[in-house]
């Protein structure tokens, strides 16, 4: 696969020879989503809103914008790109180092070869930038969506970050006394499946897959009516 090239500062696309691929496991969604799945997807958001809550939240490539200004139209998100985030914190870490590496050099490394240095400094850079990036997201003052989560699967960031993240938050919510933000990943895939992956890479879920969930274009095009509905049966339970 192509190299990203490590964007600029507020810039949030890659100059890649292979950009990233989003998918899912199995064949899914019509466009004849049923308002019950509408419901149960107001009901996930309300959760994360009002608790330490992780949602993985699939949208098609061609709603991703329309999606991201709904949520946070709807919800009182902070949208972060995990692109920016990641920059941001590898400038940082650099500029701690009494000997700061060239930042040029840094920005083409994504590009080089696995088993080459400059590949390997970059990660060693990534790793230092980690525990700074969960620190801002579990600090953030209000649910936080994290978009365009590419460089997850690509460091391979999945199975170890995003799921420590995960862990973190799951062990505020059972904890009294304790207060984190929600988190929302949100993915473009081409269709609706059973679980999400970010080039291959399996997003984990808990059991009963309630930390997962597909935006069905109903909820994006209705949003007045669906949200009114999912009001009435919050309020009613």
């Amino acid at each position: 696969k192509g190299g990203y090239c490590l964007p600029s500062v507020g810039m949030t696309s890659f100059a890649s020879a292979g950009p990233t691929q989003y998918s899912q496991t199995h064949q899914g969604e019509d466009d004849t989503t049923t308002l019950k799945s509408v419901k149960e997807l107001g009901l996930m958001l309300d959760k994360v809103v009002s608790a330490s809550h992780f949602l993985a939240l699939t949208v098609r490539p061609r709603q991703w914008w329309q999606a991201q200004e709904k949520l946070c139209r709807d919800y009182p998100f902070k949208r972060i790109s995990f692109d920016e985030l990641l920059l941001c914190h590898v400038q940082a870490v650099c500029a701690s180092m009494p000997n700061a590496p060239d930042w040029q050099v840094i920005l083409k490394a994504d590009a080089t070869e696995r088993s080459s240095r400059d590949w390997q400094n970059l990660q060693r850079l990534v790793q230092r930038a980690l525990p700074g990036m969960a620190k801002e997201i579990l600090q953030a003052a209000q649910p936080v969506l994290l978009t365009e989560p590419g460089l997850l699967a690509r460091y391979e960031l999945i199975n170890t970050w995003l799921n420590d993240l995960r862990q973190q938050l799951m062990n505020v919510s059972s904890s009294a006394g304790t207060s984190a933000p929600g988190l929302v990943l949100l993915i473009a895939v081409d269709a609706q499946r059973s679980a999400a992956l970010i080039d291959g890479g399996l997003v984990p879920t808990g059991a009963g897959s309630k930390e997962f969930a597909h935006i069905p274009s109903s909820w994006l095009e209705n949003g007045t009516l669906h949200s009114e509905a999912v009001r009435n049966t919050a309020q009613s339970n």
